[in-house]
């Protein structure tokens, strides 16, 4: 399970016009791409079936997501249907809340749940691991 710090670390620096605002967002990107190797790692490591769920603060077009994450099947991508935003502001939707497997794994079906009370909504998804 992983949850990858925010993108709001390099976009408020940046909002704020302050001098140091694009070095701070420059480290916080740094941050969160060794975030995404550190959660890779332990992946790569497992040598074994493996699913890694979360927020990931990541959509799956985002260049860190793909480096660490590319190789990976995505369940929404594969059998959910729409767009699949998990995260909902009061401006825009995204899906930065993934379940990511490896290939051992079949997805027959994946939804994001229509429950309300956070700014993230759940995703669920029918998945079984190969014979």
């Amino acid at each position: 399970v992983v949850h990858l710090a925010s993108p709001r670390g390099a976009i408020e620096p940046l909002l704020h016009a302050r001098l140091d605002g694009l070095a701070e967002a420059d480290q916080h990107m740094a941050l969160r791409d060794w975030e995404a190797s550190m959660a890779r790692s332990w992946l790569t490591r497992a040598e074994r079936p493996a699913l890694v769920v979360g927020d990931f603060n990541l959509t799956d077009e985002s260049a860190i997501f793909r480096r660490h994450f590319g190789d990976l099947r995505n369940a929404f991508a594969g059998c959910g249907l729409g767009f699949g935003n998990t995260k909902h502001t009061s401006k825009f939707g995204s899906r930065i809340d993934h379940i990511l497997m490896t290939s051992s794994f079949d997805c027959t079906d994946a939804e994001v749940l229509p429950i309300d009370g956070s700014d993230h909504r759940p995703l669920a998804a029918m998945i079984t691991l190969r014979p």
